[in-house]
């Protein structure tokens, strides 16, 4: 699969990488535990912006990815927790950044990652208020563990 993927970005040559699925402090993986993005070939996200909620995956790949001349990359610090009976605040505040980004183009990855973290902070109010208080720790856990690399710097 990592041939796939590697194949696929040379071949479409995207601006934008988005990637859903498990990761790692240094990898973003595929099927399985197999990483089809890891330090070997952080090569690949040069002159482009990545956009994953991948767990761990901005401790060192984030890192790493924007030195070698990723533009942007946006990813966690910590493991991302699913709520078990809120699913719809997680997409809404896991998909907010992009969505804004998408949306927003003028907007800078700084701007979009400050309007994710007042949705976060709105759901965690909101889930609180009705009698959720483990999927808003688990909000604000996920809020507190994003991460953007824009260049050298860190928000």
């Amino acid at each position: 699969r990592r041939a796939e993927v590697e194949r696929a970005i040379e071949e479409r040559n995207p601006e934008l990488i988005i990637f859903y699925g498990h990761g790692g402090p240094d990898r973003l993986m595929g099927s399985g535990t197999k990483a089809v993005f890891s330090i070997g070939n952080a090569k690949l996200f040069k002159d482009r912006e990545v956009y994953t909620n991948s767990c761990l995956s901005a401790i060192i790949l984030g890192k790493k990815a924007v030195r070698m001349g990723c533009k942007a990359y946006w990813g966690s610090i910590i493991p991302v927790f699913l709520p078990p009976l809120s699913g719809w605040a997680f997409r809404m505040h896991q998909n907010d950044g992009i969505l804004e980004k998408l949306m927003t183009p003028q907007l800078s990855w700084y701007d979009a990652f400050d309007h994710t973290f007042k949705v976060g902070e709105a759901l965690i109010k909101f889930l609180l208020a009705k009698g959720k208080p483990l999927e808003a720790f688990m909000t604000l856990s996920n809020n507190n563990g994003l991460r953007v690399y824009v260049g050298e710097e860190k928000k």
